[in-house]
């Protein structure tokens, strides 16, 4: 009996600390995200998949709730520099304030192994891209989509914080099919000198980036709607921008020195033969002096 006793007041304090954690950024008394310690399991010996920083590993939140654990490699034990140990803490400072439909929750964070990981909800649909690819009905939702991507951005703007990250891999999608911002690792507070060199940049980023982005200069929030337009070129054709460049020197040439833009007729899309406001609206977002 005794036993039982205990196990069923371990579990209503879990319950109770669970719904304490839980509590969204905006209504907690401090918004330093708390350490989960204890309190969540990793799953298996590899991460579930990588991204450009990060790997991603699956665990449970106290028995609640699966949930991803983010470690962000360049901030590994023995590794880090100045820069890393400075871009991961504006990261947890910036995310952790963040309540939005459209933005990803950041939880708190716990150690495995000594490292760090940052605490998020799991989300079994994963990124834009893996959501939508091979399921034709899908398809359908990408307009909903690019809007609930802009209405995360412009909360981040109204709210004085530059993106910097925007790309599809960036966009995770909900259980219910709606579409939330992650990764905020670039993110910071729109100044005049905000500005951080990008580690390890690669073509595949460089298609969705402004180019003065591309030349080391500031981002900004016109960089952000830039970036926008790219992600919203993808998902809504299923074709990434200028998917028809494999060449990274003539990517480079062609965007930097002659201010190329996708040219409509590389992309085949139902929606944007119905809507050519669209593809006008993209223009307008990349355009070198945006108003």
């Amino acid at each position: 009996k005794t036993t039982a006793n205990n196990s069923a007041d371990r579990k209503r304090a879990e319950d109770q600390l669970y719904q304490l954690r839980s509590v969204p950024p905006g209504q907690a008394a401090d918004s330093t995200p708390p350490e989960l310690a204890g309190e969540c399991v990793r799953f298996g010996s590899q991460p579930e998949y990588s991204g450009g920083r990060n790997d991603i590993w699956k665990g449970r939140w106290l028995d609640k709730e699966d949930v991803a654990l983010s470690f962000y490699r360049d901030y590994k034990e023995g590794l880090r520099d100045d820069d890393a140990i400075r871009r991961f803490e504006r990261q947890v400072r910036v995310w952790r304030k963040l309540d939005n439909p459209f933005i990803l929750r950041l939880y708190g964070w716990c150690k495995f192994d000594g490292e760090t990981y940052l605490v998020s909800p799991w989300l079994k649909n994963r990124d834009v891209v893996k959501y939508l690819e091979g399921d034709g009905d899908r398809r359908l939702r990408c307009l909903s989509l690019i809007y609930e991507i802009a209405q995360g951005l412009r909360y981040l703007h109204d709210q004085g914080i530059i993106y910097g990250s925007l790309k599809p891999s960036n966009i995770l999608v909900q259980d219910n099919g709606s579409a939330v911002l992650s990764d905020f690792s670039l993110a910071k507070l729109a100044a005049p000198d905000a500005k951080d060199t990008q580690a390890n940049p690669q073509i595949n980023v460089f298609r969705y980036q402004a180019p003065e982005v591309i030349l080391d200069q500031a981002i900004s929030k016109a960089s952000d709607v830039y970036s926008w337009a790219m992600t919203a070129l993808e998902i809504i054709t299923g074709s990434q921008p200028y998917h028809t460049w494999k060449s990274p020197g003539k990517f480079m040439a062609q965007i930097i020195t002659k201010n190329q833009i996708p040219t409509r007729s590389d992309y085949k899309s139902s929606v944007l033969s119905r809507y050519p406001e669209i593809w006008e609206l993209f223009v307008r977002c990349w355009n070198r002096e945006p108003k």
